[in-house]
């Protein structure tokens, strides 16, 4: 025990004392408080001298408002249509034009323009703009500015008053979702960050708890290692050590968010997402940790067990390649079903139950779906069930593989040993 952790610190100190990794984390630590200090940075350069600075996360700086011009054809109510848009879009200044479309194209792309809308006739136009974005609604809020206004005009035309006229076209209906179990759009957020770090950790950890035991391997060091230190030894402190010097990666990223998101609170609580990633209640924040440190350990004894079996470093993208197959299944079924929306589907509640699944399919329907007491559970035990038995048999893969050299051996030699041993 002595010895296995006399190679735990080895392990641990060894990385934290590395160069890249402590770039790496100082560099991430850097880049979160200057994200959550953006908008007291911002304030404090672009406030002017003398005033009183405004309200936490406003500016004192009015920015020049994006041009689209608007044609419209002779017969259409000209007046009403440029203030229904400027409505519509109070960021752009709407700009009544006569020019052809040809000329409009060639001021949008030169960038003399942010956008142009010509109208062919009462309901149908053309939108003109360099870039389409993913995400830009322009195009259905001028259609709806249109039908507002051929609507109002029709009924005009009819007799009706203008006043009752525009009290029927403006009505609208006001309503609250009341929840009684889980908002996805709420834990959406904190959800797609937990499944992204552990994506990251088990892959960028575990290769490098791989490319730590192929170099020692290959080097011939086991040779020596093994003389002082049991392999089971060796193994345990060496996972342990490599994923504790991760956690403690991950654990000084939190604390930056931590300290530096209190600091600049006021400056983000007009943005409902941010609201709701700091918003994890405790309980959630436990099955985090939880399934986090499960789900990495069960990978990372695989990855340092396959990866001793390896006569050389060509060996071991071959040796680890099925264990990390599984895990990107695990994560796609896992995405598609947080992006459907639907995270109790039968692939999920399966995955729940699989220990090399559970820890993305479990958590994501906690924090998402509808998943009772005992589903939890049952996935927590067969979880830690697994991870004892996947850490036994990599204990006994590694003792026979840190002296296997010559060609890599096949499946069923490797359970053959295991059964003589």
């Amino acid at each position: 025990m002595k010895k296995g952790f006399v190679v735990f610190k080895y392990e641990f100190f060894n990385l934290l004392k590395n160069k890249v990794f402590l770039a790496i984390t100082i560099a991430l630590v850097v880049i979160i408080a200057a994200v959550l200090c953006a908008p007291r940075i911002a304030e404090a350069f672009g406030s002017s001298g003398g005033g009183d600075g405004g309200e936490p996360g406003t500016s004192t700086v009015e920015t020049e408002r994006e041009k689209m011009a608007l044609y419209v054809p002779d017969g259409c109510p000209e007046n009403a249509l440029k203030a229904t848009m400027q409505s519509a879009f109070p960021d752009r200044e709407i700009v009544l034009t006569q020019e052809d479309e040809q000329t409009l194209k060639s001021k949008v792309d030169s960038g003399e323009l942010g956008s142009a809308v010509v109208l062919q006739d009462s309901l149908n136009f053309r939108y003109i703009v360099k870039t389409s974005e993913i995400y830009d609604m322009t195009q259905s809020q001028i259609s709806e500015v249109l039908v507002a206004v051929y609507q109002s005009s029709m009924l005009a035309q009819s007799g009706v008053d203008s006043t009752v006229a525009q009290q029927v076209l403006t009505a609208s209906a006001s309503g609250e979702t009341v929840v009684t179990g889980t908002d996805q759009s709420s834990s959406f957020l904190y959800t797609f960050i937990m499944i992204f770090i552990l994506y990251f950790a088990i892959l960028m950890y575990g290769q490098l708890i791989s490319s730590g035991v192929a170099t020692e391997k290959t080097s011939r060091a086991m040779e020596l290692l093994i003389t002082s230190v049991k392999p089971t030894q060796l193994i345990f402190g060496k996972v342990v050590g490599i994923g504790t010097a991760a956690l403690t990666q991950l654990v000084a990223i939190g604390a930056a968010v931590l300290i530096f998101y209190p600091l600049n609170r006021d400056y983000w609580a007009s943005i409902p997402m941010i609201q709701s990633l700091f918003g994890v209640t405790p309980d959630l924040v436990g099955y985090m940790i939880l399934f986090f440190l499960l789900g990495f350990f069960l990978y990372a004894f695989l990855f340092a067990a396959l990866t001793s079996l390896a006569s050389k470093m060509e060996d071991v993208n071959t040796l680890i390649m099925p264990v990390i197959l599984v895990f990107v299944v695990a994560f796609i079924v896992t995405m598609v079903s947080m992006q459907s929306g639907s995270v109790d589907n039968i692939a999920m509640k399966v995955c729940s139950f699989i220990p090399f699944t559970s820890p993305m399919a479990m958590f994501t329907r906690i924090t998402m779906g509808e998943v009772a007491g005992w589903e939890i559970a049952l996935s927590v035990a067969i979880l830690l069930i697994s991870n004892g038995l996947v850490c036994w048999l990599s204990a006994k893969i590694y003792k026979i593989g840190v002296l296997l050299y010559g060609s890599r051996p096949k499946a069923k030699d490797v359970f053959k040993m295991l059964k003589n041993s």
